[in-house]
């Protein structure tokens, strides 16, 4: 599958690292918009039949995780 990833531009380098390792299209928005402009970014994106937004604040899978693995 091909994957675009949308983020702030001040997002660690290391995250930014990972993510091209696994092949995915990065895309960055400017720090000033923060997490917001990235959101906003990614549903414009979506908007195009081909393409799907996944909210990760909003998936429960997600908050499982951070419940289990970081919140320890």
């Amino acid at each position: 599958y091909n994957v675009i990833i949308v983020m702030p531009e001040n997002m660690s380098d290391d995250r930014k690292k990972l993510i091209r390792k696994y092949q995915a299209k990065l895309i960055l928005t400017i720090k000033e918009e923060g997490m917001k402009g990235a959101i906003n970014k990614a549903k414009e994106l979506a908007s195009d039949k081909n393409n799907l937004y996944f909210n990760q604040f909003y998936q429960q899978a997600n908050i499982d995780a951070h419940i289990k693995m970081t919140a320890k």
